[in-house]
């Protein structure tokens, strides 16, 4: 349940929850505007780890990892979309959870 819970929060938006204007990640607005950036990895971690740290305190984030890659579909050959890999480790004491791990993808048209 937590991996899920911690699935949904990091692709959740602010906005996108009635009541909760501020839940969320938004890691797809920043996907949009920084893909480019040299120091794009560090950001994102960072804004991955602020959301983590305020909704879900007991988990600690072991290590991470981003993979841009282009991405076509039958339909268009001209790779017009990115595909972003996030990939995170990390661990619940409470729990006895190790090394789990989350893979989030992301699709970027641009």
């Amino acid at each position: 349940q937590v991996h899920d819970n911690l699935r949904n929060l990091l692709l959740t938006n602010p906005g996108e929850r009635l009541g909760r204007a501020n839940f969320g990640a938004g890691l797809r607005e920043l996907t949009m505007e920084m893909l480019s950036s040299e120091n794009y990895e560090q950001f994102l971690m960072m804004r991955i780890k602020s959301t983590v740290d305020k909704y879900m305190p007991f988990v600690d984030l072991d290590s991470f990892g981003v993979e841009a890659k282009p991405y076509t579909t039958p339909y268009d050959s001209e790779n017009s979309m990115s595909k972003v890999e996030i990939i995170i480790k990390y661990n619940i004491q409470q729990l006895g959870v190790v090394g789990r791990s989350l893979k989030l993808i992301l699709y970027v048209a641009g």
